[in-house]
């Protein structure tokens, strides 16, 4: 029944929430190889602060969603085609003026779904919203506070999105990325 309801969900509004799709322990042990970590402006994407792609607590993540369980529990809640590849990063959106994400897309590199799972502690705003872009009207909106929840969005031409500006004394800390029909995990791994 919950695997029809989120099906249903993200059919409708382009977007669902999963909860707790990082158990208790490995949030626990990532948070703590968070803490103390740099995080450093990325200028290509947004300004939001990110940590690198050897950072050992991304390393652990992209294996987890690399793994064919997880491309399959993502084909059955949004009917995309074939998944080959996981990539994507860990950032941190602080609440700071001027800190937010601008509306856009991701229809490029065979993108066919985004990921974002909140690592963190639960924040005020950082409110994910998808919108037409012909109309501009927002068909979605939806929020994973909650530590180890994630969110799925739809990714597509007509469609785009971006995460409103955090609030309060907590930062929006996630792991987000794009589940990818090429290229195969294999083929990423034989070319890093």
């Amino acid at each position: 029944m919950e695997m029809l309801k989120l099906r249903g969900d993200f059919a409708k509004n382009n977007v669902v929430n999963i909860s707790g799709l990082i158990q208790e322990e490995l949030l626990t042990i990532t948070r703590s190889d968070l803490e103390g970590a740099e995080f450093s402006i990325s200028e290509n994407l947004g300004r939001d602060l990110t940590v690198g792609p050897t950072h050992k607590a991304y390393v652990r993540l992209f294996f987890l969603l690399n793994k064919d369980n997880i491309f399959s529990m993502i084909r059955s809640i949004t009917g995309c085609k074939r998944i080959g590849s996981f990539a994507g990063r860990i950032y941190r959106l602080e609440p700071i003026e001027g800190r937010y994400d601008e509306w856009h897309n991701d229809c490029i590199e065979s993108r066919q779904i985004a990921i974002s799972v909140n690592l963190g502690e639960s924040y005020c705003g950082g409110v994910t919203q998808i919108r037409n872009v012909s109309t501009r009207e927002i068909c979605g909106t939806a929020a994973n506070r909650n530590p180890g929840d994630a969110l799925l969005l739809k990714i597509d031409p007509s469609l785009e999105h971006r995460v409103s500006a955090v609030r309060g004394t907590h930062a929006r800390t996630a792991v987000a990325g794009f589940f990818r029909e090429t290229p195969t995990f294999k083929e990423m791994m034989v070319t890093r």
